[in-house]
């Protein structure tokens, strides 16, 4: 558009110049009145001499006198047109330049505003999710890109996805051949977490035995970082390991425990897998012979009650009752409510009855407790649901224990289970 306005501005200076030249030249030769005038004074000197031979002649020439004279009157005034013209480009030629300065002014500023609004109308809007992946390999800068008002003609720099955090993109994008360069900005991240692979969902120790946990792990992997190393110290802050995790007691009591593996790779994406660690008492040898499907004691409901009644009385060495005991004395006493005879100590009550496994123990029995060495230590009457009764020692008195529990914390055994017929 601003060529074609400066076109026509330039041919019509032109043309306004040829027209002007024309007329100075023209102004500048003999005057037109003078030539007139001269003619005119040799045609009026022939009418004068003519006039004195006829008078009819001399009308004649008086007609073509008045007719010449019109006619160069008619000329004078087509003459002092152009001069005028003249005069007027003369007087307004300066004016006129201002104009034609003015409407090129116009024009570039009516160009350089279309521009400047063209260029802020170039514009991108992008999606919500500016995220790539750490380590890809593949991408494409316009699944990113939403909408845009214009046309993309290159991307000026690639990201780099072995590097997490953000980096900057520019775009260059064209319309109405105004190019503009608009930055992206493209987070690189790591949302991929590790894979842990376990050799076993339950595995089976007995306890006291020594358990190696690293042993059940196949492979901890992250797909970028590569293999994970163990570290059992490895703190909350920590990244880039792996650990287990568990209660503290869980390798030493008998049951089924969940053991949590926990990975984090270099970016703190984390995991966790678990499987199941079983712990079983150990297989009992005992001192004397036992007998399997043995009849239960007849007086087993009584014994329990007896016994429970019991529990929070005092423990003295030496004592059976009624209001103090010792482990072997409580056992004894607790039977002699039921009318039945059993020995005094609990080197003794070791060979009373018969023996059973303890995997058919029943309320009512007696387990002699002991090193596993065979030196019997200790007395107690089994209530049932894995509990015993027993006199423990000077600072319990008569209390209620779990098997387990007195197996885990008392450092002794389980030498003989006796049942009394």
């Amino acid at each position: 558009m601003m060529v074609l306005i400066l076109t026509l501005l330039g041919k019509f200076g032109i043309i306004y110049v040829i027209q002007g030249g024309y007329l100075y030249m023209k102004k500048s030769g003999p005057s037109v009145k003078k030539k007139k005038k001269t003619k005119s004074v040799v045609k009026k000197t022939i009418n004068i001499k003519e006039n004195k031979k006829t008078e009819k002649k001399s009308k004649k020439i008086d007609f073509f006198h008045f007719f010449r004279k019109n006619k160069s009157s008619k000329i004078e005034k087509k003459d002092s047109k152009f001069l005028g013209l003249l005069k007027f480009l003369r007087m307004r030629g300066k004016r006129i330049v201002f104009l034609m300065m003015l409407m090129m002014l116009f024009v570039i500023s009516f160009y350089a505003y279309h521009r400047h609004t063209t260029y802020n109308s170039i514009q991108l809007i992008t999606k919500d999710d500016m995220a790539l992946e750490y380590g890809s390999t593949q991408y494409d800068i316009q699944d990113f890109i939403e909408k845009v008002d214009g046309k993309i003609v290159s991307i000026k720099n690639e990201v780099d996805t072995s590097m997490v955090g953000s980096q900057e993109v520019v775009v260059e994008v064209k319309k109405e051949n105004i190019v503009k360069d608009i930055p992206l900005v493209i987070s690189v991240v790591d949302t991929v977490a590790p894979v842990i692979e376990v050799k076993n969902d339950k595995i089976t120790i007995t306890r006291g035995n020594d358990c190696n946990l690293l042993d059940n792990i196949t492979s901890v992997r992250d797909e970028i970082d590569g293999d994970i190393p163990y570290n059992g110290e490895a703190g909350e802050g920590s990244t880039f390991y792996y650990q287990f995790q568990y209660d503290a007691d869980a390798l030493g009591n008998v049951g089924e425990h969940e053991i949590k593996v926990l990975a984090k790779d270099k970016n703190g994406n984390s995991v966790e897998k678990s499987f199941i660690l079983e712990v079983v008492a150990p297989k009992r040898s005992y001192s004397q012979p036992v007998y399997y499907n043995a009849p239960a004691n007849a007086n087993a409901s009584d014994l329990v009650s007896i016994a429970y009644s019991y529990v929070g009385y005092p423990y003295v060495g030496g004592t059976n009752g009624p209001n103090t005991f010792d482990c072997s004395g409580f056992v004894q006493y607790v039977y002699s409510r039921v009318g039945i005879h059993v020995s005094r100590s609990a080197t003794t009550q070791i060979y009373d009855g018969i023996g059973v496994p303890y995997e058919e123990i029943q309320p009512g029995d007696i387990i002699s407790w002991g090193y596993s060495g065979g030196a019997v230590t200790h007395s107690a009457l089994y209530v049932g649901d894995g509990q015993m009764i027993h006199a423990a020692n000077p600072s319990m008195g008569v209390i209620l224990s779990s098997v387990n529990f007195w197996l885990e914390r008392s450092g002794t055994t389980i030498l003989s289970v006796r049942r009394i017929q």
